[in-house]
């Protein structure tokens, strides 16, 4: 599994949203892209599934993703949007089975390995005795865990996730990160934008930094996510924490120079700016 960057450019009306993108994965890794809104996460991951245009190139599997079919990149890369507003009166294990779509042929029943794979899916998330209940009737955490388990079991090698905790609890959250930990131990890629910064120094092992556009870091979480680049960023300051043998970060306050209201909103953000 692969996924490559070169130059990527990404304009939406007359903003520059992204700005000269390259990067490039080649291994199994958590990968956690970070900046504020509207700094061009989610325009990045709609490019990277093939749901905006872009200039530049975009390699999957060493294949100009381009070439390849909605059917094939979907059997490549599993995507889990930003926007997730839906009103399904679908059962649970219904909604997660929608994930099996491209390894599917036809209108038939679905096989055997699609069950399984399912039932994985509905186990992984706990979701197994929710999965007759309909979609429309679950809280929204509840909601949030079946569409991840949807993205499960669609078996793809590459993962790509555009705030995925949004919407679930502290024990969910955490839930979560170990989930990616442990499909990355089965030989994914996963790609993950978060706003929680415990969270992305915590778990991810590598960090892009994007900002207006352009990707300012790259490298292991202690690596770029600096005091000095964070208050840059973020406008915050932060506190270095260490239990065990795990370290991570905590925005304590707010520098001087901040505008924590300027800037482009949530909706903007979700909107792929």
């Amino acid at each position: 599994m692969s996924i490559e960057c070169s130059g990527v450019g990404i304009k939406l009306g007359k903003c520059q949203a992204v700005k000269h993108v390259t990067f490039a994965s080649g291994k199994p890794e958590l990968i956690g892209l970070i900046g504020p809104n509207g700094a061009g996460k989610s325009s990045l991951m709609r490019a990277l599934v093939g749901l905006i245009n872009f200039s530049g190139q975009i390699l999957i599997d060493e294949v100009p993703s381009f070439e390849l079919s909605a059917m094939e990149l979907a059997r490549r890369v599993a995507f889990l949007p930003q926007e997730r507003v839906v009103h399904w009166s679908l059962a649970v294990r219904d909604v997660v089975m929608l994930g099996r779509m491209p390894h599917q042929t036809g209108l038939g029943r679905p096989s055997q390995a699609d069950e399984e794979a399912v039932d994985r899916a509905l186990d992984l998330m706990s979701l197994t005795d929710l999965q007759m209940r309909t979609f429309d009737e679950l809280s929204g955490g509840e909601q949030a865990r079946v569409l991840i388990a949807r993205l499960v079991a669609q078996e793809a090698n590459t993962i790509i996730a555009d705030e995925p905790v949004n919407g679930l609890d502290p024990a969910h959250q955490i839930g979560l990160m170990r989930l990616l930990k442990q499909l990355v131990a089965q030989g994914k890629t996963v790609l993950v934008s978060l706003h929680d910064l415990s969270l992305a120094s915590q778990w991810c092992d590598r960090i892009l930094i994007l900002n207006n556009g352009v990707l300012l870091d790259d490298g292991t979480p202690k690596a770029v996510m600096t005091e000095r680049r964070m208050r840059e960023v973020y406008g915050v300051r932060i506190q270095n924490v260490e239990v065990g043998k795990q370290s991570f970060i905590i925005p304590t306050e707010l520098v001087g120079h901040a505008k924590p209201m300027s800037g482009a909103s949530e909706g903007e953000e979700a909107n792929g700016l």
